[in-house]
């Protein structure tokens, strides 16, 4: 049986960390040739979309430097009409962990200058 972890996603707005309800939230896997969509889900009135469970590297990896790292990488997307798109690359997945990821999306209001623009964030890989 393949390992496998757990992403949940939070999307807020504001340092008062306000839930945004109707998030669009695309989990992606990066292939060969581009991307693969994992799973879409919407937010709830929490802010929160139902977990996602995702395949992962085996924990065993991190046991014995010079291994394969110990953890998967996905993409996510977030959109919502009223808020700057975001892309988040590098989410980490280990074996049997329940990965939460904060997302804060900025109100259109404080758009950048060029409407089509897109926040993007990139996660660097943990040294373990």
């Amino acid at each position: 049986m393949p390992s496998t972890g757990t992403l949940v996603v939070r999307v807020y707005s504001s340092a008062a960390q306000l839930p945004i309800q109707g998030a669009s939230v695309c989990v992606l896997a990066k292939t060969a040739t581009g991307q693969r969509v994992l799973a879409v889900r919407t937010t709830d009135s929490s802010g929160l979309i139902e977990p996602v469970t995702l395949e992962a590297e085996p924990a065993a990896n991190s046991l014995t430097p010079g291994q394969a790292e110990p953890f998967a990488t996905v993409d996510v997307t977030v959109a919502h009409p009223n808020f700057l798109p975001i892309d988040i690359r590098g989410i980490q997945i280990f074996s049997g962990i329940r990965s939460i990821q904060d997302i804060m999306l900025l109100p259109l209001e404080e758009r950048p200058a060029d409407p089509n623009a897109a926040e993007n964030v990139t996660i660097p890989a943990q040294e373990l």
